[in-house]
């Protein structure tokens, strides 16, 4: 059951519908009241129930005479780092993210989620993995586990973690294993496709095989990473210096015990370093 079904209900449904669905959500109790067309009426908690009882409301009261009438939300596609940090200084546990007509298309948990990123993701995933071999000789490297989990599930994870739900995984060596996997990605909340790579397209090639992005900006990283890096202040960085591209990197040095010689286009030597 996806987390929208879970945390609404139609503002004509009875008071125990909504008691019934709060006490199935335990520690995330809080239903979000909608008309027919899915857009945000109201607020609903066991307190605002509770609340309403000792001011003299029963159970054959509707939905409406109990709800808190502007809830707080976020809209799709805003960055909004800001607004999310204060609801979460606010103790606010969870938060609807809604369109541009205030129809419900998702919902932030902030235990599960820290921020919600509007961006794309590209998963390099095609790789045959020969220097690991034989390991990778019946497994795509990607489904190599670490840790009791798949190194590539960290990843699919940790983007899911900053409110990625828009995944693409580029394959092409032994990538039916990688489709049997994840799927659709249904299971993990996710929309996850796949491209396949038919013969090498360099490091980022395989976007051109993307036919569709939902966002403007798209990130793309290997499926064999274990990183502990920040999307948000990664993201926040990039999109404050107004860069049409950021690159994550780290530094690796190398020992020359000998001199170097650099040339120019007619291999003429212009320095010895």
């Amino acid at each position: 059951m996806s987390d929208i079904v879970k945390h609404t209900i139609l503002q004509d449904k009875a008071i125990r519908d909504a008691l019934i669905k709060l006490d199935l959500l335990g520690a995330d109790a809080i239903l979000f009241v909608t008309d027919e067309n899915n857009v945000l009426i109201g607020s609903l908690t066991d307190g605002d129930l509770r609340r309403g009882f000792i001011r003299g409301l029963g159970f054959e009261n509707g939905l409406l005479d109990f709800i808190q009438p502007n809830p707080s939300y976020i809209t799709e596609g805003e960055f909004a780092i800001d607004k999310l940090e204060e609801y979460k200084r606010r103790f606010f546990k969870i938060v609807p993210i809604l369109n541009n007509e205030k129809q419900i298309v998702g919902i932030i948990n902030f235990r599960e989620q820290t921020t919600i990123i509007p961006a794309d993701a590209i998963i390099m995933a095609g790789g045959k993995g020969q220097r690991l071999l034989p390991l990778t000789e019946k497994i795509p490297k990607p489904l190599l586990q670490v840790g009791g989990k798949p190194i590539i599930e960290y990843n699919i994870d940790r983007l899911k973690q900053v409110g990625i739900k828009n995944i693409t995984l580029s394959i092409n060596y032994l990538g039916d294993q990688l489709i049997d996997a994840f799927g659709n990605g249904h299971n993990k909340d996710l929309n996850i496709q796949y491209v396949r790579e038919d013969k090498p397209l360099g490091t980022i090639g395989s976007i051109l095989l993307v036919k569709e992005f939902k966002h403007d900006d798209i990130i793309v990283m290997n499926s064999d990473l274990l990183t502990n890096i920040d999307f948000k202040d990664f993201y926040k960085a990039f999109t404050d210096s107004d860069a049409d591209m950021a690159v994550a990197a780290t530094s690796y040095h190398v020992d020359v015990p000998y001199a170097v010689l650099e040339a120019n286009g007619d291999n003429e030597v212009v320095s010895l370093k």
